[in-house]
């Protein structure tokens, strides 16, 4: 989600919310395109914010099913930072 959208404080607050819950990926890292559903914080999802929205419940319905299904990799370097949420 672009963060000068007017929903970005509200998408920021329920992605972070959710990635706190989810266990961080150590070692080998998926390729993002083999994981069943996947969403990214800062990245370009290709996807409207309604999508982004609907993507984050979904994501939170497999975290309260299956918490272990949930899955993070956080990413950073000196001038960014980025935190994928998946699902295996």
């Amino acid at each position: 989600m672009d963060v000068h959208d007017p929903q970005w404080s509200l998408y920021e607050e329920r992605f972070l919310a959710l990635a706190a819950m989810a266990d961080l990926t150590s070692g080998a890292k998926p390729a993002v395109g083999s994981t069943r559903l996947y969403l990214c914080l800062y990245g370009e999802n290709g996807l409207t914010p309604c999508q982004e929205f609907a993507t984050l419940q979904e994501l939170a319905q497999v975290a309260a099913e299956s918490p272990q299904k949930l899955r993070k990799i956080e990413v950073e370097t000196s001038y960014w930072q980025e935190i994928i949420l998946y699902v295996v």
